[in-house]
């Protein structure tokens, strides 16, 4: 059990339910092709994006 504020929370509560409110997906049938890294950051490079192909051709 963890606490915020006082408060006894689970562990969905202060760690799945804010994952969940996040624009991430998960891609079933689907391949990475490329890796999109900004270089322009601050703290050097970092991974910004994904290219996909489904696999029924579209990206």
């Amino acid at each position: 059990m963890n606490q915020r504020r006082g408060v006894r929370w689970s562990a969905t509560k202060a760690f799945l339910r804010p994952v969940f409110a996040r624009q991430s997906y998960v891609l079933t049938n689907a391949h990475a092709q490329k890796i999109v890294i900004e270089d322009d950051s601050p703290i050097g490079k970092r991974a910004t994006g994904v290219e996909v192909r489904m696999d029924n051709g579209e990206f």
